[in-house]
């Protein structure tokens, strides 16, 4: 039996409102650190560490390498947690603010092309010194 989605379409169902009720930003994705692979691996093996740990807490006999092996998995997991955090915010923030900072040189450039209201002419305009 083949594992995943039998029908692979990239479209959501009509009418989905999902992301934008969640005020996501279209188009655009987050990218994921590198770090999160390794992470997965440790958050499999979390379980069986903290049942070892219990065991040890409650006195149980438990092989001294397996124990510290158990506790590196979970110190580990949470400073790969928050590497992998940060890797994905700098990563995804910096790519952001060049797209914010694109779309600022777009919109000045249209500022430049818009008329600006003053017109160049070679008559003199009599009517302000009318009005004087």
């Amino acid at each position: 039996m083949p594992k995943g989605n039998p029908n692979p379409s990239t479209r959501f169902q009509k009418g989905n409102r999902i992301a934008a009720d969640n005020q996501n930003q279209r188009k655009k994705r987050i990218k994921k650190s590198a770090l999160r692979k390794t992470l997965i691996k440790l958050q499999e093996l979390e379980p069986h560490s903290l049942a070892l740990v219990e065991k040890s807490v409650k006195e149980e006999s438990v092989d001294r390498e397996s124990l510290q092996t158990a506790k590196w998995v979970l110190n580990n997991l949470i400073s790969f947690t928050k590497a992998a955090a940060q890797d994905e915010a700098e990563m995804n923030g910096l790519r952001w603010k060049g797209d914010a900072l694109e779309a600022e040189e777009v919109e000045k450039e249209e500022a430049e092309k818009a008329p600006s209201g003053a017109v160049f002419s070679l008559f003199v305009n009599d009517a302000k010194k009318d009005k004087e």
